[in-house]
Formats: structure tokens, C-alpha cells, sequence
């Protein structure tokens, strides 16, 4: 990530960048979590937890719904353990979305963390490097990556949820899966890679192609600030550049919309490829 990259002073041209692997960053974001904000990382492990006991009580109430038809058990037990597993489900899924909520505002702290980290860099950097335009664009992917909740650093906990959450209800369904048919659980585990490497390329091709992104972002930026930038207004109105301005947003406007479209329709055949597996 940006906020992960080196910058050198020897130079106003260019800047010595390392490229982290995907599990550095993740390591250096926990690291930091469990350093300043160590509740986050509890409620992470609190809402693996329940959707691993989701998972299960789902799985195991068909289970046991059929057990106690077939061994014809009274209608009065049948009912009994259908609203019992149904009362926990029910319990568990809202303490499930109270935790997805919390945990969305808890990530601001870290949010603001990152940020403040981001904003020293830039005060406390060379002067050489503000006047490089690779710095600056550095610095924007850097307030990019932190500023949200659905900004690369923040994704990284939901993630780590979903990703713990799969291991570990695959570990509990294994004595389910060890009953099954072989060709059954290659059929699972050959959709599971396909779907994995397709992911794999949507994520490729985002980093590959943000450059272009970050760039129609940077120029948006600079209009808009440049237009409630009193100092430029007296120029704009001389020299007639309204339409100039208004001309280059909407072909950035324009540009940036092409390019979500070209990601968008990659994660929708992602997703047909995913609902159908």
C-alpha cells in the first residue's frame, strides 16, 4: 500500500517505492491495530465467532428436522427443537449485524490513525519531495487507502472475518464433508479455485489499472478546489476558462465512470460465475 512506501530525498524525479506483498500489509495492519485500538481486533474475533455458530446452527437444523421426522418423534418435540434453533439463529443473526455496525465504527479510530500518519509524512518530508509530482500522487493513494470505510485498509478487517470465518466453519463441516462422495468434494474444491483465480484477476487488473483512476480523481480534485479558490477566480472570469474547466470535468467525469463500468462488469461475471457454482 501507499502508506507502506519509501520515499527517498536524494532525488525531485523520482521515488525509490517497495512493492509489499498483500500479507506484509495485512501483518502491518494488525500490528498497528493491536497496538492503538486492541478492542477492534476482540470484536473481529467476537464476529468470527458468531458467524462460525451461524453456519453451524443453519447446517445441523435441516439435520435435525429430518432425524426427528424420520424416527417419528412427537410434534411436540419437533416444534420444541425447531423454535429453539430457530430463537438462537434469530438472536445470533441480530448480535451479527449489531457487531458489523459497531465494528464499522470502530474502524474510523484506526481510520484517523492512518491518516494522521499520512498527513505527518507529507509535512515532515523534503521539500524536494512536495515538489514531485510521484510524492504528490503517492500522498493522494495514501489518503485513499485509509479514508472510509470501504477504503483498502479498512476492507482488510472484513476480510479477515470472512476469511477466518470460512476456515473454521470448514473445519467444523469436515466431518460432514468426509461423508460425501469424493467427485462431490473435487467438484467443491475445483469451483472454490476457479473462483479464487478469477478474484485473483479482478484484483490484478484493479492494481495494473489504478493509475488511471487515481489520475481522473487527482484532476477532479484540482477543479474543484481551483474553483472556490479565490486567488484563481479573477483569472477564470478574464481569461474565459469556465468552459475550459467544465469541459475537462466532464471528460474526466467520463473517464472515471468508463472506468468503474470496466470493473463493474468484471465483478458481475464474478458474481453470475460465484451463484451459480
Amino acid at each position: 500500500m501507499a502508506i507502506n512506501k519509501k520515499i527517498s530525498k536524494n532525488t525531485s524525479d523520482e521515488l525509490n517505492r517497495s512493492h509489499y506483498p498483500v500479507i506484509q500489509n495485512v501483518c502491518y495492519c494488525l500490528r498497528n491495530t493491536a497496538q492503538c485500538y486492541l478492542p477492534l481486533l476482540c470484536l473481529c474475533v467476537i464476529a468470527i465467532l458468531i458467524n462460525v455458530t451461524l453456519l453451524v446452527l443453519s447446517t445441523y437444523l435441516t439435520k435435525i428436522i429430518i432425524e426427528k421426522i424420520t424416527s417419528k418423534s412427537s410434534l411436540t418435540e419437533l416444534i420444541t427443537t425447531v423454535l429453539a434453533f430457530a430463537g438462537c439463529i434469530a438472536i445470533l443473526s441480530g448480535a451479527n449485524k449489531f457487531f458489523t455496525k459497531f465494528i464499522y465504527h470502530q474502524k474510523y479510530k484506526m481510520n484517523t490513525y492512518y491518516l494522521k500518519r499520512v498527513a505527518l509524512k507529507g509535512l515532515t518530508t523534503d521539500y524536494n519531495n512536495q515538489e514531485n509530482g510521484i510524492f504528490r500522487k503517492l500522498q493522494t493513494e495514501s489518503f485513499a487507502c485509509c479514508n472510509g470505510n470501504y477504503s483498502p485498509l479498512s476492507n482488510i478487517y472484513d476480510v479477515l472475518i470472512d476469511l477466518f470465518t470460512g476456515v473454521l466453519g470448514l473445519s467444523v463441516f469436515w466431518t460432514i464433508l468426509v461423508r460425501l462422495n469424493w467427485w462431490i468434494i473435487i467438484f467443491l474444491i475445483a469451483t472454490t479455485a476457479i473462483s479464487y483465480s478469477l478474484n485473483q484477476k479482478i484484483i490484478k487488473w484493479t492494481d495494473e489499472n489504478n493509475h488511471e483512476r487515481i489520475s481522473y480523481l487527482q484532476r477532479i480534485d484540482y477543479i474543484n478546489r481551483t474553483a472556490g479558490d479565490i486567488r484563481s477566480a479573477k483569472d477564470i472570469r478574464l481569461y474565459h476558462m469556465a468552459v475550459w474547466f467544465s469541459d475537462i470535468y466532464q471528460n474526466n467525469m467520463d473517464g472515471l465512470s468508463g472506468w468503474y463500468k470496466r470493473l463493474t462488469g468484471r465483478l458481475f461475471h464474478v458474481a453470475i460465475y460465484d451463484k451459480f457454482s
